[in-house]
């Protein structure tokens, strides 16, 4: 039991859910921390995956600091509401986007849910931590400069 002390990433939840997106029922699993295998399984779990490419949906929790991916059929609020902890999706220590495989590493490229928040509430240095799974600081770098924050 101890090496489960020093394991970062874990499968954390699955759910079934009527996709928006896709327009049909998806299964969608939910990867804490994940592993590059994770993030693998993730980006190509749907045939819209396929098309699109190496392409997730996440979550920073700056408060657990944790990060949480899943595929891209699946909505932020959808996701939130099965493995959120009581906070609203769009509180200011939960970083929502959607990231793409750019050179071999992991890169936010979009987000729909208000970054704007997390800039007024954080300095992106405290992102940082994030980077190791998803460069998050550059998307919220070019964002600040973009809006003058």
């Amino acid at each position: 039991m101890r090496l489960l002390k020093y394991l970062n990433e874990k499968w954390i939840h699955s759910f079934k859910d009527k996709s928006p997106i896709a327009g049909r029922e998806t299964f969608v699993e939910v990867f804490e921390n994940p592993s590059s295998k994770e993030f693998r399984d993730a980006a190509n779990s749907t045939t819209w995956d396929k098309i699109r490419g190496n392409f997730v949906r996440f979550f920073v929790d700056m408060k657990k600091k944790k990060v949480y991916i899943w595929h891209p059929e699946a909505v932020h609020a959808d996701t939130w509401k099965q493995i959120g902890d009581g906070r609203h999706v769009a509180d200011e220590t939960i970083l929502a986007g959607s990231a793409k495989k750019v050179g071999g590493k992991w890169k936010m490229v979009d987000s729909d849910m208000g970054v704007r928040r997390n800039l007024l509430g954080f300095d992106i240095e405290d992102w940082e931590w994030a980077n190791k799974w998803i460069n998050v600081t550059d998307y919220l770098e070019d964002f600040k400069i973009k809006f003058n924050l």
